[in-house]
């Protein structure tokens, strides 16, 4: 293997050589200029030529590659644009379970909240709802040109997100809901949908309630015996965790016990490394994009840097899914009218299965708990 290598490396210099003497003689024989150049002194004219060679070799051995890198570049944009689409679909389910929810629809295949699981995890190609129309594609581009456009980061809401958000805004009335639900919200009137009762989940709770505290009873008697078993061991299970990973932990341990040399270099550290861990904003990233893609772009005026940079990303950023975004449209519509699966993102879906089966048989159990039928007609 290893003399292959050597072999191709060999012969890619070869080939580059070559290469270089062909343009050589081209440019030695045409000799571009010359009447130009004839005023000045011959070593400085063969200087030159050999500088016009350089750049020739180079643009035509790296010029289409890096063509390639720029079209790859762009298509990230194409691909920002899809999360878009996808955060369309998104608010389409949300919608749907807060029907289900408050039992005034049912849908196939779902018959507990997790089901709705699987389908947040491919929103683009779920059953449970109409592909996007021409209509709620327009609105989105109406959302994406308005000033609360956020950047839908692909790819965090799932079943979790439903529930945290009834919740929050069950709990605080001026919870502050993503902004494309806001401005789907105030074009359709879903917002309604929003204060409909959490019948199913509320029932589903009470259910699970009762099998997860009949467990916990079952393993407090186990845990009796096995104590009863060693009286004069240590219950390591009941002993306190010490708190640590965190700064406030590293801060309190260098002013308390640390002396003023270390004391003094904790906080050079601090000040050194501490905006460059922002995890807020990856600013090489964003240099990067910006850069890779030799626009001139306007950054306004902040009295910090890093959010001037960041806001210039920002605005950078929404310009070109804008831009890419009907590009994007034409693609999903040609993947649902050719039936082309859409790509999921990575999770385990064999643990997603075994969730559901935890929460069925919680469920289930405290039914019969409740001398209930042990199904879900609830």
């Amino acid at each position: 293997m290893a003399g292959n290598k050597k072999k191709s490396k060999v012969e890619e210099a070869k080939s580059d050589e070559q290469f270089y003497n062909e343009v050589y003689e081209q440019i030695m024989r045409e000799k571009p200029f010359a009447e130009e150049l004839s005023k000045y002194s011959p070593g400085h004219v063969t200087l030159f030529y050999e500088f016009l060679v350089d750049k020739k070799v180079a643009y035509m051995k790296y010029g289409a590659i890096y063509y390639k890198l720029k079209q790859e570049a762009e298509s990230v944009w194409v691909q920002e644009a899809m999360n878009g689409l996808k955060e369309i679909q998104i608010k389409k389910l949300f919608d749907l379970h807060c029907l289900w929810d408050a039992e005034k629809i049912t849908l196939p295949d779902i018959v507990i909240n997790n089901h709705f699981f699987i389908h947040t995890k491919n929103p683009l190609g779920s059953s449970l709802i109409s592909p996007i129309s021409q209509e709620e594609f327009e609105m989105y581009k109406d959302y994406i040109n308005s000033n609360n456009y956020e950047v839908f980061e692909e790819f965090f809401f799932d079943i979790s997100d439903y529930n945290e958000i009834r919740q929050e805004i069950k709990d605080d009335e001026d919870f502050h809901l993503p902004e494309w639900f806001d401005f789907h919200n105030s074009r359709t009137g879903n917002g309604v949908y929003l204060s409909f009762p959490m019948i199913r989940t509320e029932k589903e709770m009470f259910y699970r309630r009762l099998a997860i505290a009949e467990r916990d009873k079952k393993h407090e008697e186990v845990a009796l015996v096995q104590q009863q078993k060693v009286p004069e061991s240590i219950n390591i299970i009941s002993l306190p965790k010490i708190p640590y990973g965190d700064n406030k932990t590293i801060e309190f341990i260098v002013s308390s016990f640390e002396d003023k040399e270390t004391q003094n270099m904790y906080k050079k550290y601090n000040r050194m490394y501490q905006p460059l861990n922002d995890s807020e904003y990856d600013y090489q990233d964003m240099m990067d994009i910006l850069a890779q893609h030799c626009e001139v772009w306007p950054i306004e005026a902040h009295y910090d840097w890093r959010e001037a940079f960041n806001n210039c990303y920002q605005r950078y950023r929404k310009h070109k899914i804008a831009e890419a975004l009907p590009l994007a449209y034409e693609e999903y519509k040609m993947f649902v009218e050719m039936n082309i699966p859409f790509e999921v993102d990575e999770f385990d879906d064999e643990l997603a299965e075994q969730l559901n089966d935890i929460i069925s048989k919680q469920i289930l159990r405290g039914r019969v708990l409740n001398n209930e039928p042990e199904d879900f007609n609830f």
